[in-house]
């Protein structure tokens, strides 16, 4: 492997085509190198190859991300489905069972949204225009970011106020409001501002 000596202009084509959103595996198959190649490329190379603030990643790092929300949603939601038919349901009062219906229809929601890039990459292949497909399906994974955030808080609201009632469960809920609010959304883009990362 990697016996074949790239020119500059060929490195630089190859970088190009990696923007163009060929994925790098692939690239790396079809130029015969490494990704430990690849990635020294785009070190040296990288400023010499115009890249955009948004197109950040390619898709399979989106389909990673995916793997990490995707499981809670589908937990918190199967979760819920069983809810009522637990014997106790049927005592519980009217207000918890509205919160009970709004964490079922937002984390029913996250799922639907971070399933959705998935399922719409699947029926539009070959994309045409990977950089609108990922900037579509990065509004739909924050969209649903949103849902599960909400879900979670109602959640821990739900079950904590059978256990420790309702003013210590509102309490709780809105500590993990407060870490959700501050770890997901404020921190990142803090650090953005700042040009941390």
């Amino acid at each position: 492997m990697e016996t074949t000596c790239f020119t500059n202009s060929q490195i630089i084509a190859i970088l190009k085509q990696a923007e163009g959103g060929t994925p790098i595996p692939e690239l790396c198959r079809e130029h015969d190198i490494s990704n430990a190649t690849f990635y020294k490329w785009c070190a040296k190379f990288g400023g010499m190859v115009a890249t955009t603030d948004q197109d950040d990643g390619d898709l399979s790092d989106m389909l990673g991300e995916l793997r990490v929300l995707l499981p809670s949603a589908q937990l918190l939601s199967a979760f819920l489905i069983t809810v009522p038919f637990a014997p106790g349901f049927a005592a519980v009062v009217a207000v918890e069972k509205h919160v009970f219906l709004a964490t079922f229809v937002l984390s029913v929601a996250a799922l639907v949204l971070f399933s959705a890039p998935a399922v719409q990459h699947r029926l539009i292949r070959p994309l045409s225009n990977r950089t609108r497909f990922k900037h579509i399906a990065t509004r739909q994974i924050l969209a649903g970011a949103g849902a599960l955030s909400l879900a979670l808080v109602l959640a821990s609201q739900l079950v904590l106020s059978s256990v420790l009632g309702h003013t210590l469960a509102n309490l709780v809920a809105g500590f993990v409001a407060a870490l959700i609010l501050a770890l997901w959304w404020v921190l990142p883009k803090a650090w953005r501002a700042s040009g941390r990362f």
